[in-house]
């Protein structure tokens, strides 16, 4: 007389919209899974990077490809950081601890000077080439680790600053960063310049202009120069440069504005001695400038910059530079646990 029982049981206990509703659900979340995907970087050049605790933070640079595959040229202000507290192989991509940061809206730079601040919980980002001038004088950009977020800086600074410049460089001491020479924004003369910037009274102090800046002297604020010995490299821009704790200066690759270079040269500052690296396992096409190169335990991790032809690479490289008379490339990072930041 009534309706079969399987009927009644879909018709009343479990209408037809609720009974596909876990269904549905099911089949968005398969949707997502498929549609989102790992961060990878493309290729760039001049662009900057600095080693925070166990992160490796890369800012801006000139991207000459979307991800699309589109051709740009154009500064970007795409933030993130490799998380080199992880293992992992230059032979699967997916192994690569990229981390995106760039949603939270930095600024637009290429050719930038950056540096920690002293307690490795801010990044300090000095001008840089923008495609505009924002402020007359040297722009401070400023990242918030904590706050993950960037701050404008510029209103802080006392207003004796440097010139507007880009390529500069800057290292950190004893609560104040020095920046060294570059280019002037306006016109790309060079810079043979030096400013101390006080980070604990956001202030700037000339403290040398000389033109053969070799040797400073932190305790001092003196400049020397030095007499070394050996074979020099050739002249060169867009270089990398890492410092040992043994006290080994290895430069890598650059360009003297006709050809790029992927040799390997090292200055021993105990006896300010030159030397060719010998590296066992040589790659023969490596040849790049405007990269990065950062020391990460045993090995100086090179990151991007141009090939030849003005091909802008999206690869990393890893030197195995533990022994004094020999390096090889590797594509292994395996890190040091006992280095870990806790």
């Amino acid at each position: 007389m009534g309706m079969p029982f399987g009927h009644m049981a879909c018709s009343w206990t479990c209408p037809m919209p609720l009974c596909l509703e876990p269904y549905v659900g099911f089949y968005i979340f398969i949707f997502l899974l498929n549609f989102t995907s790992a961060f990878i970087p493309v290729g760039r050049v001049s662009h900057s990077s600095v080693l925070i605790n166990r992160n490796l933070y890369f800012i801006g640079g000139y991207r000459f490809y979307d991800y699309s595959g589109s051709i740009i040229e154009n500064t970007t202000n795409e933030f993130f950081y490799l998380d080199v507290s992880k293992q992992f192989t230059l032979n699967d991509s997916s192994t690569i601890p990229w981390n995106d940061l760039t949603n939270t809206g930095g600024p637009k730079l290429a050719s930038t000077a950056v540096c920690s601040g002293e307690f490795n919980d801010v990044i300090y980002v000095f001008d840089g080439k923008n495609n505009e001038i924002v402020y007359e004088g040297l722009t401070i950009y400023q990242y918030n680790l904590i706050k993950k977020q960037w701050i404008d800086y510029n209103t802080k600074v006392k207003r004796i600053l440097p010139s507007n410049r880009s390529h500069n460089s800057c290292a950190k001491f004893n609560g104040s960063m020095i920046i060294m020479s570059g280019k002037y924004l306006h016109n790309d003369l060079a810079l043979d310049d030096a400013w101390l910037f006080n980070t604990v009274t956001s202030s700037w102090r000339l403290s040398q202009n000389h033109e053969n800046l070799i040797l400073y002297n932190t305790n001092t604020d003196e400049w020397t120069t030095r007499k070394t010995y050996g074979t020099t490299p050739p002249g060169r821009v867009d270089f990398s440069a890492v410092i040992t704790p043994d006290r080994r200066v290895i430069i890598f690759g650059g360009s003297d504005n006709t050809n790029i270079f992927g040799d390997l040269w090292i200055l021993n500052i105990e006896t300010f001695q030159w030397s060719i690296g010998n590296i066992t396992n040589p790659i023969s096409d490596l040849l790049v400038s405007g990269h990065t190169a950062t020391l990460i335990d045993n090995y100086m991790l090179i990151a991007f910059g141009q090939f030849p032809e003005h091909y802008p690479s999206s690869k990393i490289f890893l030197l195995d530079v533990s022994q004094n008379d020999s390096y090889r490339w590797v594509t292994e990072f395996i890190p040091k646990q006992s280095n870990f930041i806790k």
